[in-house]
């Protein structure tokens, strides 16, 4: 199949922004180092996701006006902060052995629901102009966001490793921040 630029670019947007949604996983203590390595693999997910839609949206033919452009500048630049801090403490940390943090999605029901919505979602936003891709791309980053928001408190209690944490109460106030902003330029998109 050959496909043009445009429609590349099309679908690796659809796909970085569907890669950011998170299955729910139920509740409970940080039960193993796996579980732990599940959880950072995904926010090391999430980051990753998030720089390369900022990429996206710094090409000439995808890029949003003003403010939302300063929006997605801002977003790959501390998202990729985030994301190489994460990724030193994995390599260094004094946790016995380096800790990978590649992300392997589940085949459980949460997993398959997390394929099910990311296909919905890219069906929307192929058909987006370029408004709508920027209302749709906030909205997702804003549930997103939300998202990293309560997995960092709720793991936050559980982590005594003084470089995670660190870590955690940066990646908290980004995404706090983050979400405010969100929210002011999502309230700029009337019915």
């Amino acid at each position: 199949m050959n496909f043009s630029p445009a429609k590349s670019i099309l679908l690796l947007t659809t796909l970085l922004l569907t890669a950011c949604q998170h299955p729910i996983k139920p509740a409970g203590p940080i039960s193993s180092d796996q579980d732990l390595r599940d959880t950072l693999a995904a926010m090391a997910r999430a980051h990753d996701q998030k720089t390369q839609l900022a990429f996206y949206e710094s090409l000439p033919w995808q890029r949003t006006a003003e403010p939302f452009h300063t929006f997605f500048v801002t977003m790959g630049k501390t998202q990729r902060e985030l994301y190489d801090q994460l990724q030193a403490w994995a390599k260094t940390a004094d946790h016995g052995n380096p800790m990978p943090l590649t992300y392997t999605r589940s085949d459980d029901t949460p997993g398959r629901a997390q394929k099910i919505v990311e296909a919905r979602q890219e069906k929307l936003i192929r058909g987006d102009s370029k408004i709508d891709f920027t209302r749709d791309s906030l909205m997702q980053m804003y549930e997103d966001y939300e998202w990293q928001i309560s997995l960092i408190q709720a793991l936050q209690p559980r982590v005594s490793d003084p470089a995670l944490k660190a870590y955690l109460e940066k990646s908290l106030k980004v995404h706090q921040e983050g979400s405010d902003e969100l929210m002011s330029l999502l309230k700029r998109f009337k019915p």
